[in-house]
């Protein structure tokens, strides 16, 4: 009887270590487990392919908007936004600079190419003339008022930033790079502007392109990149 009694603790002892042993396990694995898959959404959302559907989501945030029948999951996270769609689900031009600038990354530009609006949205990269281009055109196309506003340094005349200008709901703004900002008069767009050549805005003279204005230089830019097709 004893013997058995032993055994019975013996084996009773054996299943509560290996019971804790596999607790223990689990709250090690389970953490690593949640980090990885953490670890590969944030990586799908570096991705130039997913951020567009984030940042629309993030842009499509208003009353009109959940007035669409819902979308599947897969849809949401791998479906990349038309051009079409982008143009009708701006409700305001803080949305489609935030989209822009989510969507779209900086890169310089040897070339002083003027690209499509929906030519830098499909590549998903442009110097800040195509951000420029893009904010603009959106805009343009969503009836809200908006110019593009170029200024070079005056010991610079090489160098220049593109931004846009717009008036919204009795406020001015202004956008560097895809970024939203509210000012007061066009001295704080010269005064922002400035900063990045380290100068005083009087120190700067600038162009300013309407759409009409821009459509053109795009157009030219065309033309001359098919008569003169680069290697």
């Amino acid at each position: 009887m004893k013997t058995h009694i032993k055994n019975a603790i013996e084996t009773g002892s054996v299943a509560e270590a290996h019971y804790a042993d596999g607790f223990s396990l689990a709250w090690v694995c389970i953490p690593a487990l949640l980090s990885y898959f953490a670890s590969i959404l944030v990586t799908l959302a570096a991705d130039p392919l997913i951020r567009p559907v984030v940042a629309l989501a993030i842009a499509t945030a208003s009353p009109s908007a959940h007035s669409t029948p819902p979308q599947s999951w897969f849809k949401r996270m791998f479906y990349r936004p038309s051009w079409t769609e982008v143009v009708e689900r701006c409700e305001s031009p803080k949305a489609i600079c935030d989209l822009v600038g989510s969507c779209v990354s900086y890169r310089t530009e040897d070339v002083d190419y003027w690209r499509s609006a929906e030519e830098t949205w499909q590549r998903g990269r442009g110097d800040c003339k195509d951000f420029a281009v893009c904010i603009e055109n959106l805009c343009h196309q969503r009836g809200f008022n908006a110019t593009i506003h170029v200024y070079f340094p005056s010991d610079r005349p090489e160098e220049g930033h593109a931004v846009v200008v717009g008036n919204w709901k009795d406020q001015m703004w202004m956008s560097s790079n895809g970024s939203f900002e509210v000012v007061r008069s066009i001295d704080d767009v010269k005064e922002s502007v400035s900063h990045l050549y380290d100068c005083r805005k009087n120190e700067m003279w600038g162009a300013v392109f309407t759409h009409a204005a821009v459509e053109r230089h795009i157009h030219e830019s065309h033309t001359l990149s098919v008569a003169s097709p680069q290697d």
